[in-house]
């Protein structure tokens, strides 16, 4: 089997028995293509400093505002806890003593003191003359 040869604008390829491929051309442009890949990488670091710094930044910036965020939410649920907390706890006093003002009971027994619903003493009061 004889090796194929193609001519191309810029190149001549020649393809022999094993299918291995050699070019040759005068196209330096061509030539780096070939041997470096479809095209010629330069890195630039300061572009990839950049865009990394920026990246970096960014996240933790992210991180921080959600974290202040939590702490504050958190002592909000607990300033609202707390209120509420305290707001059960008055309202139980309150109960307490409306049940206390509203009935009869012994405040101190060796000297006879008695407590009585307030509208018993002020009626009471209100009828004594």
């Amino acid at each position: 089997m004889s090796a194929d040869h193609h001519e191309f604008s810029r190149a001549s390829v020649t393809i022999d028995a094993q299918n291995d491929a050699s070019v040759e051309t005068t196209d330096q442009e061509l030539s780096n293509a070939i041997t470096i890949g479809v095209n010629d990488d330069i890195m630039d670091f300061k572009k990839l400093i950049f865009w990394s710094g920026l990246g970096v930044g960014i996240v933790a910036s992210l991180v921080v505002i959600w974290i202040f965020a939590s702490q504050m939410f958190f002592e909000q649920s607990k300033a609202n806890a707390t209120a509420t907390s305290t707001y059960y706890a008055i309202e139980k006093l309150t109960e307490d003593a409306n049940n206390h003002i509203q009935s009869y009971g012994v405040l101190d027994a060796e000297k006879g003191v008695y407590h009585m619903p307030i509208d018993a003493a002020i009626e009471k009061i209100a009828t004594q003359d």
